[in-house]
């Protein structure tokens, strides 16, 4: 009898993921895997594993034409993102400028308000350029996967508009500041921005997720075309989280093929 309701629970949660947008792999088997397994299996037994509250699972594997400047896309993101005019999106901006001085050493004292929404300011004589961006929706930028405590399901289109503010090194240039102290190489930059992901699940902010994010450490390139970055992440639904990502770019083509994982909490 106890075989039999465990058997009927497995079914109906199983079907109520799948009518929430959740997924049940193959339905039974792993289940029964692991039911049976136990627990000095592999001599893994004494590890108590965490759970995270929450992660999403992203991938660009389309073309990536790097930090584009494009105002209508831009101020289309804001629109997205719950900013109603353009002193809300320079407020925004001021706050990424705050981020970028205060950890990176970065003087940018000169950037007007008009810079913020679509200015080029050099920076060092030219070594660096600050500028708002946004990255083109070519790149196919989207989250693929959600995981929660009791649960996952899979996303079909959930596109990513991606913008915020970056410096960008062209030359090599020396920077001392918390979060890097020492000489970047062409191809560096640093950031402070924003995903907004339309999921369309209810149990999202209006079918929506908001991410900001804070560099952790300049974004670099290693090995000609492995681009490499660390983000601090925050949502208002999920708390604060981190981000780490791993991009292989064509720098001729912009080919791109990259994987990204968002955990809220930061750590367990």
């Amino acid at each position: 009898m106890r075989t039999c309701n465990a058997l009927g629970y497995l079914l109906l949660a199983c079907g109520l993921q799948v009518a929430a947008g959740f997924w049940c792999t193959d339905f039974f088997q792993p289940f029964l895997k692991v039911l049976n397994r136990g627990p000095e299996q592999c001599g893994l037994g004494e590890q108590e594993l965490g759970v995270y509250d929450r992660t999403f699972t992203l991938v660009m594997d389309g073309i990536f034409r790097g930090y584009e400047q494009n105002i209508d896309r831009f101020l289309k993101h804001h629109q997205c993102a719950g900013r109603a005019d353009n002193q809300s999106i320079i407020l925004e901006g001021r706050r990424a400028i705050q981020f970028l001085e205060t950890e990176f050493g970065l003087d940018l004292s000169s950037v007007t308000d008009a810079d913020i929404l679509d200015g080029k300011v050099p920076l060092e004589g030219g070594k660096m350029l600050f500028h708002p961006f946004t990255f083109d929706p070519a790149g196919k930028y989207r989250v693929i996967s959600e995981t929660k405590r009791e649960g996952a399901r899979l996303f079909k289109n959930a596109p990513i508009s991606h913008s915020g503010w970056v410096v960008e090194v062209f030359e090599p240039v020396t920077l001392n500041g918390p979060r890097f102290s020492g000489t970047l190489q062409p191809y560096a930059a640093m950031s402070a921005g924003e995903y907004v992901i339309q999921t369309a699940f209810p149990d999202h902010n209006d079918g929506k997720i908001v991410i900001s994010y804070e560099a952790q450490v300049p974004v670099t390139v290693a090995g000609g075309r492995y681009v490499v970055f660390g983000l601090d992440v925050n949502s208002e639904q999920f708390g604060d989280g981190q981000s780490y990502g791993i991009f292989e770019t064509n720098m001729a083509t912009g080919e791109v093929n990259g994987r990204e994982v968002i955990t809220f909490p930061k750590k367990v």
